[in-house]
């Protein structure tokens, strides 16, 4: 499976929300983390840190 990047379009798994990922957080001892610019739902821009598990490539 290809890891996440820079620059990504993805989505949220739970939402389907999309965005693209502008941050990414690399650690030792804990899952890593991507931080993703989207528009949610209600139509505002947003941007969180989630992990690889809560994201897949955008179709």
């Amino acid at each position: 499976m290809r890891s996440f990047s820079l620059n990504d379009e993805v989505k949220l798994s739970i939402s389907g929300e999309r965005g693209h990922i502008i941050g990414m957080a690399t650690y030792a001892e804990h899952v890593d983390q991507f931080q993703v610019h989207y528009v949610d739902a209600h139509g505002a821009a947003r941007t969180d840190w989630f992990t690889s598990g809560q994201l897949a490539f955008a179709d």
